[in-house]
């Protein structure tokens, strides 16, 4: 079929170097505008260069380079039906598709941020809308009486549309945004930008520096703590997992663990057998082991025994090639990838002296020290105080680290002061779902110590090399 060609209609300025024209094309009639910068803004849509095309154009094209539609530019097109606009339009406009009866879908692209006041108000055939992960407000009266509006979607998640985009509320003027159930993405741009670099990372076989990945777990509507769990690369790309956090965080985990491009992991480490630490192992283990075979090199744990959990993944390693290590304790020592890891929780007498009660299985957590260079991180599972006191005294400056895990998820029952005397951390970081404890927060301030929780943050990445130089990068800015 021989490709109809365009008749111009008609052209013109709208902008300081901003164009348009209008063309025909069969029964279709196009408004282009293009060129760089700002389209002029006007006091109503009579004043606007469109104005005389308005009942024609069936179609709106506004290319790359412009930078905002100007104030009503086209209210009252009734034969409106396709708008295609271009990332780089920041500013969409005050009024300017007020009143186009036959739009029904619109995709605002990446980059837009603004939508301005009654810009789509009366668009009362309008069904679909998407919104960018860019947008950071709604103006006043924007999609007023758009009530045929079914589907919106927004292309971040759930936490940057409630963190990041303000909707204007006066005289119910979005009432069909604020009121639909939206679609979002299950995880952010960002969260996939930087688990993309960790993946790269692990296909080089790192990148010379000692990497502390967590993400946040959290999982809405359930009655236990998501849990922990911290992703190591190592300088020479080998992976160390420490905890998996509760059965139901186990898509969160899986999700994280596929993001990170890991096919193999290296160590699997359990700190202790609380649920919201060993819970989503079964998920994480038949991912390596079964579906992409790669599998898992070495398990770490002290083998104190407690319930049925912990032993059935021991179990289940065993029967999968792992090699089991069910006896670290304080005083061994491991080297991985150049990195000298030194244990100093639990003691094999603690064993014999502990009431065996469900609270006290914190206290025989993992106390790990990472040594690389001159840079050091200490995880230590979920330790009281009171535990916390015992080992500050046992031994003093020889827990000192830069970077550190809080205990206990960042909580009361932990992160003493004699605790923190002894670390003397300079960046902690919370595996929690925003667990909040205001005091100990503010002790950290006054201490200089920057906290990142990863319920504010969401998945926070801490970087070191050899020198005590620390980077750290996050989701959300908290």
């Amino acid at each position: 079929m021989e490709e109809q060609k365009r008749k111009l209609l008609g052209e013109g300025k709208c902008g300081a170097e901003v164009g348009f024209t209008v063309e025909e094309e069969g029964e279709r009639v196009i408004l282009t505008v293009s060129g760089k910068g700002d389209m002029t803004d006007w006091i109503d849509n009579t004043a606007s260069p469109f104005y005389p095309y308005r009942d024609a154009v069936t179609d709106i094209v506004i290319c790359e380079g412009v930078t905002s539609i100007g104030n009503y530019a086209f209210r009252g097109f009734p034969a409106l039906e396709r708008i295609d606009i271009a990332g780089s339009v920041v500013y969409y406009g005050g009024c300017d598709f007020d009143m186009c009866q036959k739009l029904t879908s619109l995709t605002v692209n990446e980059g837009t941020e603004v939508i301005g006041p009654k810009c789509f108000e009366k668009c009362a055939a309008l069904s679909s809308v998407s919104f960018p992960s860019t947008l950071r407000s709604i103006d006043f009266k924007a999609f007023r009486t758009c009530d045929a509006l079914t589907d919106v979607r927004y292309n971040g998640t759930a936490r940057e549309w409630k963190d990041n985009v303000r909707i204007s509320m006066s005289s119910l003027g979005n009432a069909p945004i604020v009121n639909a159930e939206i679609k979002f993405n299950n995880l952010s741009k960002k969260y996939l930008e930087m688990t993309a670099k960790l993946a790269k990372l692990i296909a080089e076989g790192g990148d010379g520096r000692l990497y502390i990945a967590s993400p946040d777990l959290t999982v809405p509507g359930v009655k236990e703590k998501s849990g922990d769990t911290t992703l190591i690369i190592f300088p020479d790309g080998e992976t160390m997992l420490i905890d998996c956090g509760v059965p139901s965080s186990g898509i969160h985990m899986m999700d994280f663990i596929k993001a990170v491009g890991i096919r193999k992991l290296d160590y699997f480490v359990l700190s202790h057998p609380h649920v919201d630490h060993v819970g989503s192992w079964k998920a994480v283990c038949e991912y390596f082991c079964e579906t992409t075979g790669g599998g898992i090199g070495k398990y770490l744990y002290s083998g104190f025994n407690f319930k049925v959990a912990e032993g059935k993944l021991s179990k289940y390693l065993g029967e999968h090639g792992t090699e089991i290590h069910r006896d670290i304790h304080a005083g061994d020592r491991i080297t991985v990838g150049g990195v000298e890891i030194s244990v100093f929780n639990p003691d094999v007498a603690d064993f014999d002296s502990m009431d065996i009660e469900e609270k006290d299985v914190n206290n025989v957590s993992l106390a790990m020290r990472f040594v690389y260079g001159d840079s050091t991180f200490l995880a230590s599972g979920d330790l009281f105080a009171k535990h916390e006191r015992t080992l500050a005294a046992r031994y003093g400056e020889r827990l000192r680290s830069d970077v550190a895990k809080c205990n206990h998820h960042g909580c009361f029952t932990s992160n003493s002061e004699e605790w923190l005397n002894a670390v003397q951390p300079k960046i902690m970081y919370s595996p929690c779902d925003d667990v909040v404890c205001t005091r100990l927060e503010e002790n950290f301030a006054r201490r200089g110590i920057k906290i990142y929780k990863v319920s504010d943050f969401g998945l926070t990445v801490i970087s070191m090399g050899k020198n005590a130089d620390y980077t750290v990068d996050t989701e959300y800015k908290g």
